[in-house]
């Protein structure tokens, strides 16, 4: 038989899915391991022992939490649970409770949230937009998400939509005060009454509903409509004025009221002004006889020119299209400085931009650049759009496509500029998208996998690629994502995904250097329900003995084990009380001499120890393990990868490692001649393990048998073929 060696320096793939065991033509192969957990990937190559996490507080139920960061210094934690929201500042400490929340606990997972300054906006289908605001230095407040109201108070500045066929005319009784207006199809429903309709530019507050077609409204004004500029045509020495009016509305017959007139044709204004018969040329176009004859033809005269409404059937009207008879945005988030809403349900695929560094105000205006933008993406499945993600562009995710806003080179979203383009049909679930490591990071409608959409410049456009294809076998329904730049203590960035069976899927990415694996944790005894991350910290709300609670991973390798809680002194002693988060129940415990192991801790939580030490950690143990891929060789017959091998030898480069095993076999042994166990001297350096047997896919596994630190630089294997 031939003795190769084989050597693993890189364990960048992390975990591999087992169905691609035997592909060793796969690069992430050769990088990879079966089994990663419970462990960080370093920057550099190797696998170290992942944090602790220290138990904070209990939750008042099972909460997603999402981060609410003013600045560096003014960071806070939200737990939404059902109907409350609870902040928390970053060491767990209860600031504000708010009840009366319209969320349930299955809306808390689905809402979707952005914040600007001191506002978080809140959005779900199920119920109007809020917004939690901070108040104060440590105070909260949560409201009802408001539209601008100019200061006489005629117009609210929402986004209309006329969701009636093009030809349904509303026809006002009125011009002023109390008014009916009768609809030429059913248009009107209870729910209408305290909205406003817009006709004609003018809103009228909908008071009662008579009937489908039948409605009672105050008119916040004068139902008068404004003219494009100069809309009039004179005839030398005629009495007929034409006038330009866009789907006027009006039948032949009716007598309109004209305002604002100005000289036009040797017209004077008292000519033009007043009340006047008209006759109707098309749906554009009408005319009326003056009050005296033109001196000259003009095309294009009259200047700010205003028509009374009464009594027309009008066309050009619209109803609030946010609203609780249309349906409240699943959707939101702040881009270039305007606030966006999108996905009603009776506008599933349209969005609503707000005035730029105006984000309550929703008028259109007269489309100038700084207006509000409002589109229906128009896709030939209509899906409702689930998410708006800023990134680089603004992007809309639906549940079968991606679509991206295109802007020239450059500019803004603006109203004459804004355009929308599919670019790929991966489909996104209802969990929030993260922006990780220069990508959008979404979760598929399957649950199944997990995909980034990044631009291609080969495509020349945006491409969803999915991302958890070497690992698909521990993505498995993710109810939370978060992305971290990185915990104190380490440089690398992570994004993190909770699992319906309580697991946590970590991925780790360095785009410019080509390197992304995944790895799985668990958290002691303990099923994390969400995660969030907030600056350098991570927190995670877990299901544990009953109760959920906050959970945050620890900084450093002082704390190794799980919901822990840490006790210090000033002096080294025996006797201890530990804190109540661990009385009543069998704990780990960890101090600066090592692993004490496992003690029954009484209701008062005194315990006395072996020896004395002056920091003691108490909570749930983990163990990190790591498991090989059979490995690769290859002889001048050709390739082994399936046939019968013996691994002899394993040597593994360590870090400061004090307690480490494999394939059962002690690393490190006790080397003070002491019997409790933990009293030990970490390792650093290269740890050889033999093996007997033979196997076609021979692995080893690395695990522990204490909770404390362990760091594996790399691997060298002998094998017999």
């Amino acid at each position: 038989m031939t003795l190769l060696t084989t050597v693993q320096n890189n364990f960048s793939s992390g975990e591999i899915d087992p169905r691609l065991i035997g592909q060793s033509n796969i690069k992430s192969y050769q990088q990879g391991v079966r089994r990663a957990r419970n462990v960080f990937r370093l920057a550099t190559g190797g696998f170290e022992r992942r944090y602790g996490t220290y138990d904070l507080i209990q939750l008042p139920g099972r909460a997603r939490l999402i981060g609410f960061e003013f600045s560096e210094t003014q960071r806070f934690l939200i737990a939404f649970s059902a109907f409350t929201a609870s902040v928390y500042d970053l060491n767990g400490t209860l600031l504000a409770t708010l009840a009366g929340c319209p969320w349930s606990e299955a809306d808390a997972y689905e809402m979707t949230c952005t914040q600007q300054g001191d506002v978080m906006v809140l959005c779900h289908n199920n119920w109007a937009m809020r917004e939690l605001v901070r108040t104060g230095t440590i105070t909260f407040a949560l409201q009802l998400f408001a539209f601008d109201v100019e200061s006489d108070g005629k117009k609210v500045c929402q986004p209309y939509y006329k969701f009636a066929p093009p030809t349904t005319t509303l026809t006002p009784s009125g011009s002023t005060g109390s008014i009916t207006l009768t609809a030429s199809a059913p248009t009107f429903v209870p729910a209408h009454v305290g909205t406003r309709f817009k006709v004609q530019g003018v809103e009228v507050l909908i008071t009662a509903v008579t009937s489908a077609t039948v409605a009672t409204g105050t008119v916040m004004g004068e139902l008068k409509v404004k003219l494009d500029p100069d809309p009039f045509k004179t005839k030398n020495g005629g009495t007929i004025v034409d006038v330009l009016h866009i789907y006027h509305g009006y039948n032949g017959g009716n007598t309109i009221t004209i305002s604002g007139a100005n000289d036009v044709g040797g017209l004077t204004a008292v000519m033009l002004n007043g009340p006047r018969l008209i006759t109707v040329l098309d749906e554009h176009n009408y005319q009326f006889t003056a009050g005296g004859a033109a001196t000259s033809s003009v095309d294009g005269g009259g200047s700010n020119v205003e028509v009374n409404a009464t009594g027309a059937a009008i066309r050009d009207w619209g109803e609030p299209a946010i609203s609780a008879v249309r349906g409240w945005p699943g959707a939101c988030c702040f881009h270039e400085g305007r606030l966006g809403f999108a996905g009603t349900s009776s506008q599933p695929d349209a969005e609503f931009l707000s005035r730029a560094l105006a984000y309550r105000n929703f008028d259109v205006g007269v489309g100038n650049d700084g207006d509000s933008v409002q589109l229906a993406v128009g896709t030939e499945d209509i899906s409702r759009i689930r998410h708006m993600v800023s990134n680089s562009e603004l992007q809309l995710l639906t549940a079968t496509r991606e679509l991206v806003h295109i802007q020239p080179s450059g500019e803004p979203i603006t109203p004459t500029n804004a355009r929308v383009k599919a670019q790929s049909i991966a489909g996104s679930s209802s969990v929030q998208p993260i922006v990780f490591d220069g990508a959008t990071v979404f979760i598929q409608e399957n649950g199944q996998s997990i995909s980034e959409m990044t631009y291609s410049n080969e495509q020349g456009g945006y491409l969803s690629v999915p991302i958890s294809t070497l690992a698909g076998h521990l993505v498995n329904n993710p109810t939370t994502a978060c992305a971290s730049a990185g915990v104190t203590n380490r440089a690398e960035q992570f994004a993190l995904f909770t699992n319906d069976d309580g697991t946590i899927l970590v991925f780790q990415s360095q785009r410019n250097e080509n390197l992304a694996g995944w790895m799985l944790w668990t958290l002691g005894a303990g099923e994390a329900e969400s995660v969030e991350a907030v600056g350098t910290y991570i927190f995670f709300c877990v299901s544990v003995r009953g109760q959920y609670r906050l959970y945050r991973l620890a900084s450093d390798q002082i704390v190794s084990l799980d919901g822990a809680v840490l006790h210090t002194s000033s002096t080294a002693k025996t006797n201890w009380t530990l804190d109540a988060r661990v009385r009543g129940r069998v704990v780990s415990l960890v101090s600066e001499l090592g692993y004490h192991g496992q003690y029954n801790v009484p209701s008062n939580g005194a315990i006395v120890l072996d020896v004395s030490v002056m920091q003691l950690v108490a909570g749930d143990d983990y163990r990190m393990l790591i498991e090989t891929l059979p490995p690769e060789v290859e002889v001048p017959a050709g390739s082994r990868t399936r046939l019968i091998k013996r691994l002899v030898r394993t040597v593994l480069e360590l870090y400061n490692t004090h307690a480490i095993r494999v394939d059962g076999q002690k690393v490190i042994t006790l080397d003070s001649g002491e019997e409790w166990q933990g009293m030990i001297t970490p390792i650093t350096g290269p740890s050889e393990t033999r093996h007997l047997g033979f196997n076609r896919s021979p692995t080893i596994t690395i695990d522990q048998d204490a909770p404390l630190p362990a760091t594996v630089l790399a691997l060298t294997q002998e094998v017999k073929v």
